[in-house]
């Protein structure tokens, strides 16, 4: 890494997720079908995860030595977006409740 080298850190996946999650609830109220929203959620989470980087500056050879932060920062970005969609409550409807 060198000096000009941009880390996302924790505050910036928050800022990034909640603009991401608000983002993505705007886009279900306006009626986008739940059989689009693993690619609204990715889609999403990988232009928030863009323009942070390009805002940054990130030229090529710091995005190389970034790559990893800007992945984990995207991960995480998802996952928050995830639940407006409820990808985790999608899994229990229909079982029986015991």
């Amino acid at each position: 890494m060198n000096e000009n080298t941009v880390i996302i850190d924790g505050a910036a996946i928050v800022a990034i997720g909640g603009a991401v999650t608000a983002l993505t609830q705007l886009i279900k109220w306006a009626g986008v079908p739940d059989r689009f929203a693993a690619l609204v959620v990715f889609l999403l989470s990988a232009i928030g995860i863009g323009i942070w980087a390009y805002s940054h500056m990130l030229l090529p050879q710091d995005i190389q030595s970034s790559l990893w932060d800007l992945f984990s920062g995207w991960i995480a970005v998802a996952f928050s977006a995830a639940g407006i969609y409820g990808f985790t409550r999608s899994k229990t409807r229909g079982k029986a409740k015991a």
